[in-house]
Parts: structure tokens; sequence; C-alpha cells
């Protein structure tokens, strides 16, 4: 009760909620590198453990349609209780917290800024300091139906396509730190030779999840990226001299051990080049095999129901027989000799109808829906 009240009394003051946790706050100073912001991150994270940050928005983003729209074997596995916005992105709660961010006074060792502005999505590693199930999706709020002329249909559907595309491919980073799923991984890695190839296994699971979107959708932009790759990686065996001249050009910070050893493997430029882009392709479809094959082996309500009665799931539960019923005919109106005949007004009604309606039933009654003409 004395810790909520100490987080009240931070609210009523208008003070940062870093004010109640045992940490200094303001940002690193320039000159002194041990006193980075991550130290920072790490025993705020500590201690948020204990005391959770008051009003902070933790809840499943809500998102205005079912993004289940690329026919994806594998969404019925993804939670989506485990999706949240940018803006629920616990590390820049933190900076913002700690002054390292959203300030004059804002610090270079800032990492969420430059996270969600050059990202569409991301999670946090199994190491993290925060959750590694959760998954952050850019402009979530964008997704909705498609209506409207037939242009601004087509510009939703593209949206909402790219939206869901994100989604998936980031579900689907946590199914590949599944032990069901990360075999897969690891499989492809040794086909390229293991930790002496010149992919890392962070960058295999990466181009394995991109194979995936493309499978998905293959009008995705993620399939040039795949092609660059392919031509990168063969430069490095065949031509390592020019990959290293042009390594800021492919985006890369390659270590001088590592230039040292591409440099010794260096391959004839006349062997067959390898294409990357089928073996990401391969663990791509090796990964959706599995997801149906593991769906597969879950009980199914009838074999749920045949363990409660400890019945084995191959013999076939004979549906009861109902006794058998001997059909009766109903009694049928004769002649009776008085003129009364099957369908004519009982005698003596003089036209009047005993069961309170008139000659020709509903003819001449509006009724709501139909015309009065039929």
């Amino acid at each position: 009760m004395a810790n909520q009240n100490k987080w009240d009394l931070l609210q009523e003051f208008g003070l940062p909620a870093s004010a109640g946790y045992r940490i200094p706050t303001g940002g690193a100073k320039s000159n002194e590198w041990f006193e980075q912001p991550n130290t920072y991150l790490d025993t705020l994270g500590a201690q948020r453990t204990d005391f959770p940050p008051v009003g902070w928005d933790d809840q499943p983003a809500k998102v205005a349609m079912h993004p289940d729209i690329l026919n994806d074997p594998a969404f019925s596995e993804y939670d989506p209780n485990q999706l949240r916005s940018y803006k629920q992105d616990p590390r820049l709660r933190d900076e913002i917290d700690l002054g390292i961010v959203g300030t004059k006074s804002a610090s270079e060792f800032a990492e969420s800024p430059d996270l969600h502005a050059g990202t569409a999505g991301f999670t946090y590693g199994p190491r993290s300091l925060y959750d590694p199930d959760k998954v952050y999706v850019d402009r979530l709020n964008e997704l909705k139906m498609a209506v409207g002329p037939g242009a601004e249909q087509t510009k939703q559907g593209n949206i909402n396509k790219q939206l869901a595309t994100t989604i998936a491919h980031e579900f689907r980073h946590n199914m590949f730190n599944d032990p069901k799923y990360s075999g897969i991984i690891d499989a492809a890695f040794n086909r390229f030779g293991g930790w002496d190839s010149n992919i890392s296994r962070y960058d295999l699971e990466e181009y394995i999840n991109r194979a995936a979107d493309v499978q998905l959708d293959p009008e995705n932009w993620k399939q040039s990226t795949l092609d660059a790759y392919e031509d990168e990686y063969n430069e490095m065996l065949t031509d390592p001299e020019s990959w290293i001249r042009n390594e800021e050009w492919y985006g890369r910070s390659v270590p001088n051990w590592k230039k040292s050893e591409l440099l010794a493997r260096k391959m004839p430029a006349h062997l067959t080049r390898m294409n990357t882009t089928k073996q990401f392709n391969r663990a791509a479809r090796d990964f959706f095999e599995k997801v149906k094959r593991e769906k597969l082996k879950r009980p199914t309500q009838i074999n749920i129901q045949k363990q409660k009665i400890d019945m084995p799931e191959h013999l076939t539960q004979t549906p009861r027989q109902q006794p058998k019923q001997t059909y009766v005919s109903p009694a049928r109106p004769h002649r009776d000799g008085g003129g009364n005949q099957r369908g004519s007004m009982p005698t003596g009604t003089a036209g009047r109808n005993p069961w309170g309606r008139a000659h020709g039933g509903l003819i001449d009654i509006p009724l709501p829906g139909r015309s009065r003409y039929i």
C-alpha cells in the first residue's frame, strides 16, 4: 500500500515515474562512457518487476479488422494478446522516463527513436530486458476495411496486406525460437556451412522469414532483397576484394578478421553460384509444412470426448439407434352424405368461416413487406 501511495503522490505533483525509482536520471554524460543509459535501463527494468509503472497501457492493441488475409497456415498460432503498437514500446517509455529521449538533452544513446523510424515491426530477443513474446507493429491504426470507390479500396487493401505481412513476420520470429521450429533454422544454417559460413544465423533467420512473406504474397517487395543478397553472397565467395570495398554500400560492417577469412577462402569464379534464395524458400516451406503437421497432432473435439470415456481414438463412436417409429396416416375427411366434402365450409354457416378467417385467406390483408395486390 505504501508503494501505491508513492506513485499516487508522484502523479499528483506531476512528477515523472522515474522519480520513484532508485536510479540516476537525466541521461548519460557524453564524456563518461561508463554512465551509458543501458545500465540505467537494466536497473529500471529490474525494479519495475516489483513496482510496475502506474497508468502504463500494456493492453493488447485493438485493430479494426481481423488481419488474417494472407491464407497463412501459421496464423492460428499467433497470439493476438501479444500484439502492441509502437506507442506501447516499454523501451521508449523507459528512455523517456530517464530523460534520454523526448527532451532537449536527449542522448545519442537512445535507441527507440531509430528503432521505430527504421522498422515496420519488431520483437525483443529472448535475452532482452523486455518481454520477448510481445510483437510491436507500427501504424496498426491504419488496418481497416477496404471500402469506397475502386481506387480507395485498392489503396486500403495494399495497406492491409502490408500490415498483415508485418504482423505475421514478427510472430514467426517468436515461433522460430520455439524448439519445435528452431531446428529448421539450424538445418538451413548447416547447409550454408554452419559457423564457418558467410552468413550469420541471425541474418539467415531474417531471410528465411522474408521468403515466407513472399510465399504468402508473391508480389511482396522483399523478393528483391532476396535476389540482392544472392548477388552479395556469391560476390563474397568469388570476389571478396570487391565485396570488402563495397561493404558500406551493402550496409555491412565486417571486422578485419572476417575480411581476412574471406580472402583466404576465395573461391574460383568459374564455380557454380550458390542459389541462396532457393535455400531460403526451402526452409520457409519446411516451416509451413511443420506447422500443418503440428496442428494435425492436436486432439480433435471428438477425440477429447473419447478421452473422457477412456475410448481409444482409433475406434469409431456408433451413434445411438433411435427406436423405429411406425408411420400412421392422419385422418382424412370424407363425404358424409350431407353435402360436406374435403375442403368445403360446414353446412349452415351461410358463408361464414367458423375458424375466424375470411374466404381467400390473406389475400386482402396488407402485410409488412408484401403487396396487397398478390
